[in-house]
């Protein structure tokens, strides 16, 4: 499946329920584990928008999951 397809339905699946995406602070906490791990932090607004979409409740986590794989894989 193409990626900008799936992007695509997650931005509208977050507009039409009227999702942002709002950092934490234990988003913070794991940005700072990740660098101190000498990891590199890469956000991006598709996945935040997953989490925001699973922390209101519009998907369940196996959802999730099945969308980030399928957004992380495309082409």
């Amino acid at each position: 499946m193409n990626k900008n397809v799936i992007k695509n339905y997650i931005q509208h699946l977050a507009d039409a329920h009227n999702v942002t995406y709002i950092s934490t602070p234990v988003d913070a906490l794991a940005d700072h584990i990740t660098a101190l791990a000498d990891d590199v932090v890469q956000n991006d607004d598709t996945k935040d928008l997953l989490v925001a979409l699973k922390r209101a409740h519009v998907i369940s986590g196996a959802q999730m999951n099945t969308l980030l794989v399928q957004y992380l894989t495309a082409a």
